[in-house]
């Protein structure tokens, strides 16, 4: 990862430095920005409100319609599916990590390891948990921003490969993602 860095023309670091301000704009902003005033991200950002889902009473919390289908979903079957209301969602492209960067350390001082479910992200802050959809079959898996990257025209999300198994884009090698915010980190 290091020497792909050290390789990058002073321009490439740069369009990927404001890149990452653009997406952390847009999330700063959120769906309440009037779209002619918000700066364009390097992502497509969904906004989140619903007007179909109406407020939670007062001597209740806020809960997102995601999480109350999760909670009945996991009533039913057993399974719990994550039941955390949802910050912020983006679209993007996704590739996953090369398994020779495994045992190197990570932008955020860990250690990449390919069977954990961990991914990259250019400016997500380290921790930040995601649920991240492959667009093409649906499927879904929880990881946690430990790295920046991916460094390549296009795409806003690296996976390890056992995050890159469970949702199917392992021979594909790259596809379209939904990414939706689940906790920041610190």
């Amino acid at each position: 990862m290091l020497g792909v860095i050290a390789m990058m023309s002073s321009l490439e670091k740069t369009r990927i430095l404001i890149g990452g301000l653009l997406i952390l704009a847009a999330l700063a902003l959120g769906a309440g920005a009037p779209a002619s005033s918000a700066p364009t991200p390097a992502v497509d950002v969904v906004p989140l409100a619903d007007p179909a889902v109406p407020a939670a009473p007062a001597d209740r919390p806020a809960r997102s319609a995601r999480a109350d289908a999760a909670a009945s979903s996991e009533r039913e079957t057993g399974e719990s599916e994550a039941a955390a209301d949802v910050l912020a969602v983006m679209e993007g492209g996704a590739s996953w990590y090369s398994d020779a960067l495994a045992g190197r350390r990570t932008a955020s001082g860990e250690r990449y390891d390919p069977t954990e479910l961990i991914a990259a992200h250019p400016a997500l802050p380290f921790g930040t948990r995601l649920r991240v959809t492959n667009l093409d079959n649906d499927r879904s898996v929880e990881v946690r921003v430990i790295d920046r990257g991916p460094f390549v025209a296009g795409r806003v999300l690296d996976l390890s490969r056992s995050a890159a198994e469970r949702i199917g884009m392992i021979r594909a090698g790259h596809v379209r993602v939904r990414i939706e915010v689940l906790q920041y980190g610190v």
